[in-house]
């Protein structure tokens, strides 16, 4: 279940990512221990509902350009597939969804700084009712990261009502980025998305906006699931 895949980020150097040259040591070792499924297998299992034995799907979230530049040519070279989960927003707004710009803020400045830069523009009524109990226990438990960090992720991934969110996340990447470069730097197009459909790769939904399906109400949970699916 990959997400960035890259050769290098020397203007983020706080961010998280896989270097692709990992990402091929890893996929070949696969290819040693294990055995890859073939699209026939898992189709089989949605129409039959019988589990393969063993093997593995490789997956890859978020429809950024670095899968279709780094990841399916190493896919293609192995003879292997893959299923990219691709957030439709992406491919009709130029703008960042609100997941990758948190993930670019703090990649190119760090936690503690990017903390000192959202606090004077959030007050008290931008948090969700009941929300910060309910998720500061329970997420990026398992992510080896700075205090800062998770309190900054923690922060606009869960705490702020989504208006706040997205208006903060304005006032940030306008005072830091050129967002309408980066979402041409970061994500596929709708033609790199039916090419790597075309060389057989499987294209999934990642609903509209990568949102965190937890904190939506069941009427915006099926918006994000219909709309991306008629998106596709």
């Amino acid at each position: 279940m990959y997400h960035y895949v890259r050769s290098e980020a020397p203007a983020l150097p706080h961010f998280i990512y896989l270097h692709v040259d990992d990402f091929v040591r890893q996929i070949d070792l696969l290819l040693e221990e294990e055995r890859p499924l073939s699209r026939a297998e898992f189709s089989n299992y949605f129409v039959t509902g019988e589990v393969p034995a063993d093997g593995f799907v490789l997956t890859f979230d978020d429809g950024f350009r670095e899968h279709f530049e780094n990841v399916i040519p190493a896919l293609l070279k192995r003879g292997l597939w893959g299923i990219f989960f691709v957030p439709t927003r992406i491919l009709t707004t130029p703008k960042l969804l609100d997941v990758h710009r948190v993930h670019h803020l703090l990649g190119a400045f760090g936690g503690e700084f990017m903390m000192s830069q959202a606090k004077p523009l959030i007050s008290d009524d931008m948090i969700m009712a009941g929300r910060r109990s309910e998720f500061s226990n329970r997420s990026y438990k398992n992510q080896i990261q700075s205090e800062n960090v998770t309190a900054f992720k923690q922060l606009f991934n869960y705490f702020l009502v989504p208006q706040a969110r997205s208006d903060i996340l304005d006032q940030l990447m306008a005072k830091f980025f050129d967002e309408q470069d980066l979402h041409r730097d970061l994500y596929m197009t709708r033609e790199m998305v039916s090419e790597a459909r075309n060389a057989g790769m499987v294209i999934g939904s990642h609903g509209v906006a990568h949102e965190v399906m937890t904190t939506l109400s069941e009427t915006d949970r099926e918006t994000e699931y219909v709309e991306s699916r008629d998106c596709l």
